[in-house]
């Protein structure tokens, strides 16, 4: 006998409606037990892949599909940066929102690396449930100081969005 295989919703509703017979196949070892109560679903996790130690809880969040965090010539630029603001790169942690979040949130990223700074590189805040974010203008909220600007790929090739980011960066209290 053949499987039958089929994706026809009357078909399938044929066949679903038969009653099922027990033909005494039991993938259950007698030592094993049946769980009487239905176990509570976890709230589900999220693991976030980071660049960086963040010992001073200071967050990037960058995108860039290409990369894995930065192009080499935008990672040079970004711990050049980090040296300039008298950082280094066990100080800070980056993500990137290449993947899809999934309805992942800022919150739950709050969550996980607790950040005092936030900046979005490239990333519209929105896509992570944040709004009403100019670019590059500080913004204080929930104990959180946050900076909204242009990634530092585009920044290599406008030097003029990257002199608009060093001036506000060099604002943040770290």
């Amino acid at each position: 006998m053949s499987p039958l295989n089929t994706s026809n919703p009357l078909a399938l509703q044929v066949l679903m409606s038969e009653t099922i017979f027990d033909i005494g196949f039991s993938f259950i070892s007698s030592s094993e037990e049946i769980l009487k109560e239905p176990v509570a679903l976890k709230e589900q996790q999220f693991a976030f892949k980071s660049y960086g130690s963040n010992k001073k809880n200071i967050l990037f969040i960058t995108l860039d599909a290409q990369h894995e965090y930065f192009s080499k010539d935008a990672e040079l630029a970004f711990l050049k940066t980090l040296k300039a603001l008298k950082l280094a790169l066990e100080d800070v942690a980056v993500i990137n929102c290449k993947e899809p979040f999934h309805n992942q949130t800022f919150k739950q990223i709050k969550k996980e690396f607790k950040p005092r700074n936030c900046i979005f590189l490239g990333v519209d805040p929105e896509k992570l449930g944040q709004a009403n974010f100019a670019e590059n203008v500080l913004k204080m909220e929930d104990g959180v100081q946050f900076l909204y600007s242009s990634s530092f790929e585009e920044m290599l090739v406008d030097a003029k969005k990257k002199r608009i980011f060093w001036d506000a960066i060099k604002l943040m209290n770290f």
